[in-house]
Parts: C-alpha cells; sequence; structure tokens
C-alpha cells in the first residue's frame, strides 16, 4: 500500500521533471484521481470486512 505523503511526493516530482499540454496534465490528474478512488475503495472494503469478522 502507498503511503499518501510518498505517492504526492513523487507525483509532484513527475510534474515538475516534465513540460506538459494541458490534455497531458488533464489525463495525470485523472489518473492520479482514479488510483486514489480505488485505493480508498479497497480500504474501505477491507475494514468492513474484518468488523463483520468480530461480533
Amino acid at each position: 500500500m502507498n503511503r499518501p505523503h510518498t505517492t504526492e511526493h513523487q507525483a509532484q516530482r513527475v510534474e515538475e521533471l516534465v513540460s506538459w499540454t494541458g490534455r497531458e496534465r488533464l489525463r495525470f490528474l485523472w489518473y492520479r484521481f482514479r488510483l486514489t478512488v480505488s485505493e480508498m475503495n479497497y480500504a474501505v472494503r477491507r475494514m468492513t470486512e474484518l468488523q463483520m469478522r468480530f461480533p
């Protein structure tokens, strides 16, 4: 699992190293957004599973 501050730092470094067009920047931000949402969904699903095991 990624540490949020590490992932955010790496993403900022990528943005600094590369010259982006508007379309590329949008695509990159959309990808990061989808990745974040998928990690949050996994965390919620996992917590729900763990809570169901304990009465």
